[in-house]
């Protein structure tokens, strides 16, 4: 008599699962030492102390700090003023004609510049999302996809964060194991497809709730076609 067990493994993951709550009440010190040895915690105002020196930037420019090579997930400090962050927080309610007006113009910019670090025309970009997020609240990633991460969030992702959160309220990549705590004005970009057009999830994102307060961000969604007109 032979007895065996067959496993077999695919291209693509058939399952995945992350618990977006999993570590919100880590009230003794073993649950927080086992959240910090599984975590990468990015504190983007203190990347440009870490790298060192670096040269003053000039009007226009912008800084960005790659934290992963491949799949591609990079992190521009200060891509928005607070001027166009505390603007942008103001499109999450309701606005008058004239703030309405004044807002279109900044924001036909600021997507712009989303376009610009993407790399891919502003006619494959989703219009822009402004999300507010509180305490209890599931933010949007892999657990709201449910399972259709690729479909939901296109060929690549411009996520900006609209406000500081003292506690929780990270962004992370669960299979990097990497998260990024939130910096008013802070843009964050990935890959969500390779070069060849696979999607590749390793670079799957999950928004955490902040621990008290509200987490605001916003963001761009690019497309392998165009979504809208020139």
């Amino acid at each position: 008599m032979k007895y065996g067990v067959n496993c077999f493994f695919n291209d693509k993951p058939l399952k995945q699962w992350e618990d977006v709550d999993s570590d919100l009440e880590e009230d003794d010190e073993a649950a927080k030492n086992q959240s910090s040895k599984r975590w990468r915690t990015i504190d983007v105002q203190s990347l440009e102390q870490e790298v060192g020196p670096v040269k003053p930037l000039l009007p226009g420019q912008l800084r960005s700090f790659t934290l992963c090579q491949e799949p591609r997930l990079a992190v521009l400090p200060e891509f928005l003023s607070p001027d166009e962050a505390s603007l942008l927080i103001s499109c999450a309610g309701p606005q008058d004609a004239q703030q309405a007006q004044a807002s279109h113009e900044a924001l036909s910019r600021i997507e712009q510049r989303m376009a610009l670090v993407a790399g891919i025309p502003l006619e494959h970009m989703d219009p822009l999302k402004v999300a507010r997020c509180e305490p209890k609240m599931t933010p949007d990633g892999q657990v709201l996809a449910r399972g259709q991460y690729g479909k939901r969030f296109g060929r690549k992702v411009v996520y900006i964060f609209l406000n500081n959160v003292a506690d929780g309220g990270e962004l992370r990549f669960p299979r990097l194991n990497l998260q990024l705590r939130p910096s008013e004005g802070c843009a964050v970009v990935w890959q969500v497809t390779s070069e060849e057009g696979e999607e590749d999830l390793r670079a799957a994102h999950q928004g955490r709730p902040p621990k008290a307060g509200t987490r605001y961000n916003a963001v761009g969604v690019f497309r392998d076609k165009p979504v809208r007109s020139a």
